[in-house]
């Protein structure tokens, strides 16, 4: 399964992203909302853990795009 992290802290986003991985996950990483989109235009994504508070863009942007460029991308939310 792709996971795509978008999350701004990335000490945070490491942690997921090893528990992740150790699931069996293929991990992205995005720190802002200019990242995520190009990930979501050049990778299939199947997951994306998207923190809501960014430093950089704005989350339901990066949801909106996910939505019609992989709409069979699933999105989990999360915040501090």
């Amino acid at each position: 399964m792709d996971v795509l992290i978008v999350e701004s802290d990335s000490d945070l986003a490491w942690l997921w992203q090893r528990h992740l991985e150790r699931q069996g996950c293929t991990v992205t990483r995005a720190r802002g909302q200019a990242e995520a989109v190009t990930v979501l235009q050049t990778r299939q994504v199947h997951v994306i853990v998207l923190d809501l508070v960014l430093e950089e863009g704005s989350a339901l942007a990066v949801a909106d795009f996910a939505s019609y460029r992989r709409p069979e991308a699933r999105v989990v939310f999360v915040t501090n």
